[in-house]
């Protein structure tokens, strides 16, 4: 009939089958589909690829087909269906007329591809993966090939490790929202290792930092909400956006970068913390670095006793609390690792293991004759214009760095204060026994009053 009906009318559409009296009576309507998907997670993004809005998701609108049909068979495995929804669409054009494109289209949202596991089944890892491919997210990694992934939540866009309880939790939230079952955990971790290995090797390499970042001649500051908002500050202008380009990295990345190994993270009580397995009966935990309380660092510091099982023969015994900053964090955990036995873990450029603490001492005198507002604007414009970087900033010493944060705060700053500011915002000297010191930090430009 398609034949006939195309020879007599070539320039119209393909005859589409029209539902009949004997649709079964369980079968959603065509219109209270396109309802229900537009109406789940994804429904914006459905909507838009349904009046034809698909260059913002997809290079090509081949993928743009491919996830439209993707949404809508989790919800029908009635072909004829998705092609009379598919034909009313913006995105229907001549190409889909063709029964080979058609029918490999049908397959892959179905699940019937040659891929398929035995009986035409695929496994939960694959369906996840196709999932949010047809989704749309971003994925990458950063010099030290650390990956990371971006994904819409609740109308913004956020950034987390690719393996980060974040992640996980939100990838199971999708598997459940399409099939309305619970994904495995062997084919979370299957799918999460592709997901990083195509961060690592396909995705492009992003530099993040930590709350202020410069693009194209952009600036942009990072709100740090719970809204993920950034201010993007152009000349005559800014504005607040709620989807900023990769840009921040977050305080937990900043921390291990600073720790570096063996410390790790690991999920505890549906929190992601900093780890150290010490490998002889007793491991530290520091937890509440994304979400301290007021006026901390961190929330607390604990030593467990795992002598006797590390889930539920583990005991605390003893906790640290009220730290402040970053090196004091680090200086505690030297000093957990020196009482449990583990000095061999301390790593030798550390700061705070400068054996001549005479040598200290003047930049902690001099600091504190700072005022504690006049600390904290200090710390501030540190945190939001130094960047880490993986090798030595010749051009840039404490001394230049010193007169570029007396521009930002309109203050005078001394050599020595800022040398202990950096010291508390976790930067470590390459030689601190020389006059002016000098960090792994990009280059600064200088900025403007900063209050």
């Amino acid at each position: 009939m398609n034949k006939v009906y195309a020879k007599i009318f070539p320039n119209a559409k393909r005859l589409v089958k029209v539902p009949g009296p004997n649709t079964p009576s369980g079968s959603l309507s065509d219109q209270d589909l396109i309802a229900k998907v537009s109406s789940g997670r994804n429904g914006t993004k459905f909507s838009n690829l349904y009046q034809g809005d698909w260059e913002k998701y997809f290079q090509s609108q081949s993928e743009a087909d491919q996830s439209f049909c993707n949404l809508l068979a989790f919800h029908t495995n009635d072909t004829e269906q998705i092609d009379r929804i598919f034909c009313d669409s913006g995105l229907y054009r001549e190409k889909w007329d063709r029964d080979d494109y058609r029918s490999m289209t049908f397959d892959k949202a179905l699940g019937f591809d040659e891929s398929s596991t035995s009986a035409g089944r695929k496994s939960q890892a694959d369906i996840l993966l196709e999932l949010i491919e047809a989704i749309g997210i971003e994925l990458f990694h950063d010099s030290a090939s650390v990956t990371y992934i971006r994904f819409l939540v609740n109308g913004h866009v956020e950034t987390w490790l690719t393996k980060a309880k974040a992640t996980k939790l939100w990838l199971a939230g999708q598997f459940y929202e399409a099939t309305r079952k619970a994904i495995g955990p062997d084919a979370l971790k299957q799918a999460l290792g592709v997901l990083e290995a195509k961060a690592r090797f396909e995705g492009p390499k992003i530099e993040l930092s930590l709350r202020v970042a410069e693009r194209e001649n952009t600036f942009w500051y990072d709100l740090a909400n719970d809204d993920w908002q950034a201010v993007r500050i152009e000349p005559g202008a800014w504005h607040v956006v709620g989807e900023a380009p990769p840009l921040f990295i977050s305080k937990m990345n900043k921390a291990l970068e600073f720790l570096g190994k063996p410390y790790s993270t690991k999920e505890i009580d549906w929190e992601t913390c900093i780890y150290l397995d010490m490998k002889n009966g007793y491991d530290i935990e520091v937890s509440g670095i994304n979400h301290p309380e007021k006026g901390s660092y961190c929330n607390y510091v604990c030593v467990w006793d795992v002598r006797n099982g590390k889930n539920q023969g583990a005991k605390s015994v003893e906790y640290v609390r009220d730290i402040k900053n970053l090196l004091e964090l680090k200086t505690t955990l030297d000093k957990l690792c020196e009482n449990y036995g583990r000095k061999d873990l301390i790593k030798s450029e550390g700061v705070m293991l400068v054996k001549d603490q005479e040598l200290l001492e003047p930049f902690h005198n001099e600091y504190h004759q700072l005022s504690a507002e006049m600390k904290e604007r200090l710390g501030c414009w540190i945190n939001d214009y130094i960047q880490p970087a993986n090798t030595m900033n010749h051009q840039q010493s404490s001394y230049t760095l010193k007169h570029l944060a007396e521009n930002g705060l309109d203050h005078y700053i001394s050599n020595d204060q800022l040398k202990m500011a950096m010291l508390y915002a976790g930067y470590k000297p390459i030689n601190s026994k020389e006059l002016n010191w000098h960090f792994k930090i990009r280059n600064l430009k200088k900025h403007k009053s900063h209050s």
